[in-house]
C-alpha cells in the first residue's frame, strides 16, 4: 500500500491506517479520513495512491490541508 511506504519512509510511528464503510457518496469515492486526536475529522474525495502520498505528507506530517482534494471538514453525526 503506497501509503505505508510513505508512513516508513517519515519514521511516523502513530498513525493507523484502516478501512470503513459506505458513508453514501459513492460518486466521490475512494474517500479518506484524516483523524488527528484533538482535532477535527477531514475528509477528502477522489484519492489514489499519489494523492494519498500528498494528503499524508502535507496533512499528517506537516499538518496542513490539501486543498484541491478536500471534501469535508468534521463527522457526520447519526441519530
Amino acid at each position: 500500500m503506497p501509503s505505508c511506504r510513505a508512513i516508513e519512509e517519515t519514521n511516523v510511528t502513530d498513525v493507523v491506517v484502516t478501512t470503513s464503510g459506505c458513508m453514501g457518496l459513492c460518486s466521490r469515492e475512494p474517500l479518506v479520513t484524516v483523524e488527528i486526536i484533538g482535532q477535527e475529522p477531514i475528509k477528502y474525495e477522489y484519492m489514489d495512491a499519489n494523492k494519498m502520498r500528498q494528503v499524508f505528507k502535507r496533512h499528517v506530517w506537516k499538518g496542513k490541508f490539501k486543498r484541491p482534494l478536500l471534501l469535508a471538514r468534521g463527522a457526520e453525526i447519526t441519530k
